[in-house]
């Protein structure tokens, strides 16, 4: 039985600049074709071809600019293989809500033309700055074969007004600050969210830096919180970013960050603490801790389908989650030609789950109307199997559901000598290890799901990479 079938991927690219690159065009073509001749492979797109052309054009000495992306993506294969891309979480075109999109198992393609168009006034002599956006990916755009959509189905517009001094004043070697707005909707028109803020960033003359952010959420819906069922209205929100950075050139360096979204359905508190270390010219250490804490009581659950009348149903929770992470770096520079990096990060994050809900009209303006409560007399957990029975008294809905609380724990590194054996020919080492597992319950416990991150089985992965430069 064949695992992976036969695969090609090609790429090609071009760019050219006219008019003393005040005008630049470029373009970009993939293609990925497999050989599907298995029933068990039919499941895999065939072939996925993509496209691309964009520019740039300056005006007015390059103080005005517009800049913009077409594309355009056709994904092919056999009827079951594009069900499942319907399906998938770029697209969940099973949505329920919505009236614009449906699956439709007789397709054996899906096309879609996506882009995004820019116009500004640059900063390089200019205090006042603009740029404006406006961007779109229809339901059936899919660049994922040979690239990345995180999402499609959407229409957003987005910008920003600014004030920028370059030249140094007071305590100030420069700083920026601007007011900025977002819009999106889906391809019905439908508003999924709005957001308005403001920003600055203030670089000090002993080389500090400062960033400082704050916005407003006036409306968020999440079409994809229920992995293909209704959207779901997440409330308005607030939220705030604050970093502060020291002189960067000196042997220690740090930063700090802090942000926060304050909100009635979701609540976070998440920040970072940075620090760099260059004992001698030629190395440099640094250490980064990143810790979240998160409060959200609508998270995704699961769905269940009832057997006495076969309705898909979807359950929700609130959840109380904390994530820490470590991440490491170590630059050593042994000769110019000969240098090796080190990368690690561990990382563990913990969930707890509490007051289930039922999605009812998740739409509603009013919160509480958007699902039903599970009661104590209605949900009873099975300590046995870890999972939950409820039995609604309103409905008399049965259904269980798996308990949804986890601890995760991750730790990757990589280790990687480089060797620039001749002028621009190089040479890597690389030796890459991954150890992961999660358990299916809450451990609140910080030594205790650092030393369970150890009890797993690691990956290991060896490479070499040879590049050599020749001329024609």
């Amino acid at each position: 039985m064949t695992a992976q079938p036969f695969t090609s991927y090609s790429v090609a690219r071009v760019q050219q600049d006219f008019k003393k690159g005040n005008t630049i065009i470029g373009a970009l073509l993939t293609s990925t074709n497999r050989v599907i001749n298995e029933e068990h492979l039919k499941g895999l797109v065939k072939n996925a071809y993509a496209g691309a052309v964009d520019f740039e054009q300056y005006f007015f000495k390059r103080n005005y600019f517009i800049r913009g992306i077409l594309q355009y993506s056709d994904v092919g294969g056999d009827k079951v293989a594009i069900t499942n891309l319907q399906r998938s979480p770029v697209h969940f075109y099973q949505r329920e809500g919505v009236t614009h999109l449906g699956v439709d198992s007789s397709r054996t393609n899906l096309t879609g033309n996506a882009g995004r168009i820019i116009v500004g006034r640059r900063g390089t002599n200019n205090k006042i700055i603009s740029e404006q956006r406006l961007a779109w990916a229809p339901p059936g755009f899919d660049f994922n074969n040979l690239g990345f959509v995180r999402k499609a189905d959407y229409k957003y517009i987005n910008g920003f007004l600014g004030y920028s001094e370059t030249k140094p004043q007071g305590i100030f070697r420069r700083y920026f600050f601007d007011v900025f707005y977002m819009y999106e909707t889906d391809f019905s028109n439908k508003p999924l969210s709005g957001r308005i803020g403001s920003e600055a960033e203030l670089a000090f003359k002993n080389n500090y830096f400062a960033f400082i952010s704050a916005f407003y959420d006036a409306k968020q819906i999440e079409t994809s919180l229920l992995r293909g069922g209704p959207p779901v209205d997440v409330n308005p929100r607030w939220g705030t970013d604050l970093m502060i950075e020291s002189d960067g050139s000196k042997r220690v360096s740090a930063g700090i960050y802090h942000g926060t979204m304050l909100g009635d359905i979701r609540y976070a508190q998440f920040g970072n603490v940075t620090v760099n270390y260059r004992p001698m010219p030629n190395l440099n250490l640094s250490a980064r801790v990143n810790y979240t804490y998160s409060n959200k009581q609508l998270e995704y659950v699961g769905k269940h389908e009832l057997e006495n009348n076969g309705r898909q149903i979807y359950l929700m929770g609130a959840l109380k989650q904390e994530i820490i992470g470590l991440t490491t770096r170590i630059d050593y520079i042994i000769t110019p030609e000969l240098s090796i990096q080190f990368y690690g990060n561990p990382f563990i994050s913990t969930g707890k789950y509490s007051k289930f809900k039922r999605a009812t009209d998740t739409m509603d303006k009013t919160f509480e109307n958007r699902f039903h409560l599970l009661q104590p007399d209605e949900l009873a957990y099975n300590a046995q199997d870890n999972n939950y029975s409820a039995r609604e008294a309103s409905t008399g809905y049965n259904y269980s559901f798996d308990n949804p609380d986890f601890s995760f724990r991750e730790f990757r590194f990589n280790l990687v000598a480089r060797w620039e054996y001749k002028p621009n020919s190089i040479i890597y080492l690389v030796w890459a290890q991954d150890r992961s597992g999660r358990a299916s319950e809450y451990i609140p416990s910080f030594s205790q799901n650092t030393r369970a991150l150890f009890d797993y089985y690691p990956g290991n992965v060896f490479m070499v990479k040879l590049n050599y430069w020749f001329a024609l």
